[in-house]
């Protein structure tokens, strides 16, 4: 019963983050490189051990960027995790940057399975809620690289690397 519980708690938290209405927007926000996709490699500590994988990450938005990241890890221990997010980040050098620093919020939920079997419903799931830091390094006009650090719940701490394009 918990599983079926943090699935439809997950759904839930998707639909009303996206529901949230933005601020009025001009045509000019909506112009050149504003959505980007980016894979992602990252380490962490789900629980006691560290876990390694990566996924990947799709968002938009200048000065504010509303996202979602699909990952998947494996821990020392061969468990599975399937964690997937929605991310709200804030990018700190004005309204209109897709550059430099940022932090970010996270929110979604982690499937656990042993043997390399994720399916949902899942044996075991969990909310997932941290907070992020990182730098977005712009390489020409459309390319980028991330460093990036997050703590959070159910992982304790994670650092990765993405790079991504910008349309």
């Amino acid at each position: 019963m918990s599983n079926l519980k943090a699935v439809s708690c997950g759904i839930v938290l998707l639909f009303f983050i996206y529901s949230i209405p933005l601020h009025a927007q001009t045509e000019e926000q909506f112009s050149y490189h504003q959505f980007f996709i980016s894979p992602i490699a990252e380490v962490n500590m789900h629980g006691w051990d560290i876990s390694y994988g990566g996924g990947l990450s799709i968002g938009g938005g200048a000065g504010v960027s509303i996202g979602t990241n699909v990952y998947y890890f494996i821990d020392s221990n061969d468990i599975n995790i399937l964690e997937m997010t929605v991310f709200m980040r804030f990018f700190l050098l004005g309204s209109n940057a897709n550059y430099g620093p940022f932090a970010q919020l996270i929110g979604g939920m982690v499937l656990y399975a042993r043997d390399n079997l994720i399916s949902i419903p899942a044996d075991i799931g969990t909310m997932s809620i941290g907070a992020g830091f990182g730098w977005r390094f712009l390489l020409g006009n459309r390319w980028f690289v991330e460093p990036a650090v997050r703590a959070g719940y159910p992982y304790l701490i994670g650092m990765g690397v993405s790079t991504g394009i910008l349309f």
